[in-house]
């Protein structure tokens, strides 16, 4: 990232480790080897050293990266949701509807392409809704969340990297 330049390169990857940015260079762990079951007791030793002991990620490995570059501000606030995209795969559903009739209305619209809607669930113990919000750039954030079906809207204030949970009541109409 270049505050000077106002450029950022982002990587996204399909289930790699972690990654660092240092010196100049971004390195990407690609494997870890850590030991099954090695939980310290006492002070025997984590793996014993005098035998072959299995490794977490032995094997033949599938590596997907997908880099981008553009305007800092543009890059940090789509990375998000560019990552679950891609991360997400695809299903088969089998499903033709006929196209006569009335489009339902949705059920939920956020004024805001940055914000996250991360659940949207029936409450386990009543007849309410609850929404999960995320803010993903550490950037503050006001914007309208609207229930068209419902015909509702409601003004929404988020932090930085904020997890903010909304209850909604469909009866009483809030």
């Amino acid at each position: 990232m270049s505050d000077e330049d106002d450029r950022a390169l982002t990587c996204i990857n399909a289930g790699t480790y972690g990654s660092d940015f240092a010196n100049g260079e971004m390195r990407i762990s690609l494997l870890r080897g850590p030991a099954y079951a090695a939980h310290p007791i006492g002070d025997r030793p984590l793996v014993r050293q005098d035998r072959y002991s299995p490794r977490i990620d032995q094997g033949e490995r599938l590596f997907r990266f997908w880099f981008n570059v553009g305007a800092k501000t543009e890059r940090l606030e789509a990375i998000d949701r560019e990552a679950l995209a891609l991360n997400e795969r695809p299903f088969a559903l089998s499903f033709n509807p006929s196209g006569a009739g009335e489009a339902p209305k949705p059920m939920v619209v956020i004024e805001d392409e940055v914000v996250q809607l991360t659940a949207f669930k029936q409450a386990e113990q009543s007849e309410e809704y609850i929404l999960r919000l995320f803010e993903p750039t550490g950037t503050a954030r006001a914007f309208k969340v609207t229930f068209p079906a419902l015909d509702l809207m409601q003004e929404i204030k988020i932090g930085a990297f904020e997890i903010k949970t909304l209850r909604l009541n469909p009866p009483r109409g809030r």
